[in-house]
C-alpha cells in the first residue's frame, strides 16, 4: 500500500481488502483496539473517501452496519499495470506488428480527443484550451498543471502514467505529443522541453502562439 496511511488506518484497509466488508466488532477484534477507537478511525477514513457502509438485514438479530473499500482506497494498492501493459504492446507488435500498434494507439488518440473536447466544450482562447487539456491529463494520473510563461504556456506532468512503458516503447510519447498538437489546433507551436524518459523528474511542455 502507498505510505499515505498508515498505523491502524492501514491496518483497517488492508483487514478489509483481505477479508471483505467488516463489522466494527470485528476490526476491533482483529486491531485489538475498543469499538469507540476503530469508529473514530472509520469516521476519517469515511471523510477521506475510503470507506463506505452499508446496512446489512440478517435472518436472526437486529440489522448489521458493515464497512468496506471505495474505489479510491483499491487504488491505493499495488497494481501490476505496468508490467501488464508491457506485455499486451508486445503481443500487439508480435501479431500485428508497427502497423497494429499504430492503429491501436490511433483508436486511443481518439478517445482522449473526444474526452479533451467534452471538457473544453466553450473554450476559446489558448489559455483556457490548455487549462482544459491539464484538467484531461490530471485526471488521466499524470498530476497535471499549467502556468504562464513570458511568451506562453508550460504544461507540466509530474507523474507520467506510462512511464516504463514508454522506456520500451517511444512511439507511445510521439503519439501522446501527437494528441496535444491535434487537440490545441493549428497555429500553435508544443515543444517538450523536459522528459522523464531522459532523466527529468517531470515532462513539461511549452506552448505558444506559433
Amino acid at each position: 500500500m502507498r505510505h499515505q496511511i498508515t498505523g491502524v488506518r492501514q491496518d483497517i484497509l488492508v483487514f478489509i481488502r483481505q477479508n471483505g466488508p467488516q463489522t466494527v466488532q470485528a476490526l476491533s477484534s482483529h486491531i485489538g483496539i475498543t469499538p469507540v477507537g476503530v469508529r473514530k478511525h472509520l469516521d476519517a477514513l469515511e471523510i477521506d473517501g475510503l470507506i463506505k457502509s452499508t446496512t446489512e438485514r440478517r435472518p436472526v438479530g437486529r440489522p448489521v452496519q458493515l464497512y468496506a473499500l471505495t474505489e479510491a482506497a483499491d487504488d491505493l494498492f499495488p497494481k501490476m499495470y505496468h508490467a501488464a501493459l508491457i506485455s499486451i504492446i508486445r503481443q500487439i507488435l508480435r501479431i500485428g506488428g508497427e502497423e497494429l500498434l499504430h492503429r491501436v494507439l490511433e483508436g486511443r488518440l481518439e478517445e482522449l480527443e473526444a474526452t479533451y473536447h467534452a471538457q473544453a466544450a466553450g473554450a476559446t482562447t489558448l489559455e483556457e484550451r490548455v487549462a482544459a487539456l491539464a484538467r484531461v491529463r490530471d485526471e488521466a494520473g499524470y498530476m497535471a498543471g499549467w502556468e504562464r510563461t513570458a511568451d506562453g504556456f508550460l504544461l507540466v506532468e509530474h507523474n507520467c502514467a506510462l512511464c516504463r512503458a514508454t522506456r520500451e516503447f517511444p512511439e507511445i510519447c510521439a503519439f501522446e505529443l501527437r494528441f496535444m498538437r491535434r487537440v490545441l489546433g493549428d497555429g500553435v507551436s508544443i515543444t517538450r522541453v523536459e522528459h522523464q524518459t531522459e532523466g527529468a523528474h517531470r515532462c513539461a511542455y511549452l506552448i505558444r502562439e506559433a
